[in-house]
């Protein structure tokens, strides 16, 4: 049977202004990480460490030397930075650091995929992943990430998706680009903290920081060589072709995040509010005061908590307000409260990173089977 409702039928205009008033916590979050780590970065015990280290071309801790990778210049203060998670001088840090970076494996596969969607193909605000990518690298996740989560949902209202083809991401892409996360992101990921050689850590770390680059040039190459692109048949005759796909590279993601979380739980004694959370006086300390205590290896502990913690506060709020989106075009009745539940307790049992990953394929599947109201197509 065909219905056709009010308010999402093809052509609609949801009003723009409402969903950008909205979308203003992102941008709130985005300064608040800003400010922060301008105060961690401004400490002097901290840029002195930096500067020396930069300067000698090693790294001095605790009586041990370690050389950077000058060869790879261009990433020599990011290696420097990284240096107390990667060669394990602060071991808490490694565990928070490992298991926030791999659980941005699922961010960046989304950030791909939101890019190859055929409702996107013109919302170039959040559809060049590159330009995020290099941001990220240089400002922190925290910052860039919420202003991704900001254009996206601004520009992303239900009525874009009233023919089920416009949901569609192009096929090709969809088959590799779990490939081209894994082997340009997670995979340099886990070796720039578990190769046995420290030296081969910083090295690969230094590589890693070309991610954004690698990983689109290597998702270009696989989509445009290996693959064939039947997206032009399928948005006509098989909408739902690019799903498989995307499920494989999904629960490979999820799985892999989860697996890294609970690791960094359950191989240390230290808790998880002690891994994840700042310590509140260095956080004060870093925000009150511009000649702190602050030195590389407890700054970038601080930094990279922050980073996090806004980072993925962002993907949450990103997430809510795409299942409003849902609930008020009538596609889910899924209640608030089993919302939260459900949030809550997949962050605690498998991280933020699988929790964010699975609530999007949730989405994902809604967008592929069911019908706003307004638009027209067999009742669900």
């Amino acid at each position: 049977m065909l219905t056709a409702k009010q308010n999402y039928g093809p052509g609609t205009k949801q009003p723009f202004g409402k969903r950008v008033f909205f979308a203003l916590p992102f941008l709130v979050l985005s300064f608040l990480a800003h400010r922060i780590f301008s105060y961690i970065l401004a400490q002097p015990a901290f840029h002195s460490t930096v500067t020396k280290s930069l300067a000698l071309g090693q790294l001095e801790f605790n009586g041990q030397v370690w050389k950077l990778p000058t060869q790879l210049s261009p990433f020599a203060l990011l290696v420097t930075a990284f240096s107390p998670s990667t060669l394990d001088i602060d071991p808490v840090q490694k565990l928070q650091a490992v298991s926030f970076i791999v659980d941005l494996s699922p961010l960046w596969l989304i950030y791909i995929l939101e890019a190859h969607r055929r409702a996107n193909e013109f919302k170039i605000t959040f559809t060049l992943p590159l330009l995020y990518g290099v941001a990220f690298k240089l400002r922190g996740i925290g910052i860039v990430g919420p202003i991704w989560f900001f254009a996206h949902y601004v520009q992303s209202p239900i009525a874009d998706y009233a023919a089920k083809d416009w949901r569609l991401v192009n096929v090709a892409a969809a088959k590799t680009a779990g490939v081209a996360v894994f082997l340009a992101f997670t995979m340099p990921t886990l070796a720039m903290y578990y190769l046995p050689n420290p030296t081969h850590r910083l090295v690969v770390n230094a590589i890693w920081q070309a991610f954004p680059v690698l990983s689109i040039l290597l998702h270009y190459v696989l989509r445009k060589t290996i693959v064939k692109d039947t997206t032009r048949h399928d948005r006509i005759y098989h909408v739902e072709a690019d799903m498989p796909y995307i499920r494989i590279a999904v629960w490979s993601f999820a799985s892999i995040s989860a697996l890294v979380f609970n690791a960094a739980r359950y191989t240390s004694s230290t808790s998880l509010t002690t891994i994840y959370f700042p310590d509140r006086i260095l956080l004060k300390s870093a925000i009150s005061s511009g000649d702190g205590t602050l030195d590389l290896i407890s700054g970038m502990r601080l930094f990279l908590q922050v980073d996090e913690i806004v980072c993925f506060g962002a993907a949450f709020l990103w997430l809510a307000y795409l299942i409003g989106d849902l609930k008020e075009a009538e596609m889910t009745s899924v209640s608030w409260a089993k919302v939260v539940a459900l949030a809550a307790a997949g962050t605690y049992l498998i991280g933020p990173g699988a929790v964010i990953l699975l609530s999007w394929w949730w989405r994902e599947n809604i967008l592929a089977t069911k019908h706003a109201k307004g638009s027209v197509g067999p009742e669900t």
